[in-house]
């Protein structure tokens, strides 16, 4: 619940000001209050049933791999990777920070609260860079006022190998297309 405070010169009669509440993990009586948030993940990974995706997500809770984010209108996940055997730094990457309702102001901004604890995580993990807006609710230019204009993009070209689809990534698989461009040669 939403802490109010007063301000020893505004009295009685001032209206109280409203601040959002922390940040803080997320926890197994968590999952009762984001009903919402399956749904939002079988969208992103609709290989997933519901069943899958509740399992996923508990084991996620105490994983020391994992930082599982609530507010409470928003969610978040991230985890703690290495991106190659030659580079010693471990990297923090967001796997989503979801609003409950992606166009409520208040929602997106709680979610945006969620790259902070990000930052501090990361900065305990050994962590020197965060991958951001895999799948995010908070809007570009937030993430880069978050982190002070100092988010960039990095190319990345895949190879698909996959024998049954055309060359070149599938239009019909929605995962495929959400992060990836095709390249045309």
């Amino acid at each position: 619940m939403a802490q109010t405070k007063l301000a020893p010169s505004e009295g009685f009669n001032a209206a109280p000001k409203v601040e959002r509440p922390l940040v803080r993990r997320f926890e197994l009586a968590d999952f009762n209050r984001h009903l919402w948030l399956r749904d939002r993940i079988v969208k992103i990974c609709p290989h997933m049933t519901a069943y899958a995706v509740d399992s996923f997500l508990r084991n996620q809770l105490y994983s020391p791999e994992f930082l599982f984010l609530f507010m409470p209108h928003a969610v978040g996940l991230a985890q703690v990777i290495r991106t190659t055997m030659f580079e010693p730094t471990p990297v923090i990457m967001e796997r989503f920070v979801f609003a409950e309702n992606p166009n409520n102001e208040e929602h997106i901004a709680e979610a945006a609260d969620f790259y902070g604890e990000m930052v501090r995580w990361a900065g305990n993990q050994g962590a020197t860079k965060i991958i951001v807006l895999q799948h995010s609710d908070v809007p570009m230019e937030t993430v880069d006022k978050i982190f002070g204009k100092r988010v960039m993009e990095v190319r990345q070209l895949v190879a698909d190998i996959n024998p049954k689809r055309r060359p070149g990534l599938s239009k019909e698989d929605p995962s495929e297309q959400a992060n990836v461009q095709e390249r045309t040669a």
